[in-house]
């Protein structure tokens, strides 16, 4: 099943904030009008493993300085699919 996140907000990653958390893999997942004031409108990676987001969208995300759909920092690969 696929898995929506509408409108979150946060001061980093608006709907997903993930610190050391090893390897993330999501399919099917989108990130409508999600913000966050600082990084990572739908999402903020940061000391984690790879990122890998299969069959992902970020639509109208925002963020007050970088990474309005998603924002890495000291992580691994990211792999984005269809």
């Amino acid at each position: 099943e696929a898995l929506h996140f509408v409108d979150g907000i946060g001061d980093r990653g608006g709907a997903v904030l993930a610190k050391g958390a090893g390897d993330i893999a999501m399919k099917d997942v989108s990130f409508t009008g999600c913000e966050a004031s600082t990084r990572g409108g739908g999402m903020y990676v940061i000391s984690s493993g790879d990122v890998s987001l299969e069959g992902a969208s970020f639509s109208e995300c925002t963020a007050g300085t970088y990474g309005g759909g998603m924002y890495m920092r000291n992580s691994g690969d990211v792999s984005l699919e269809g």
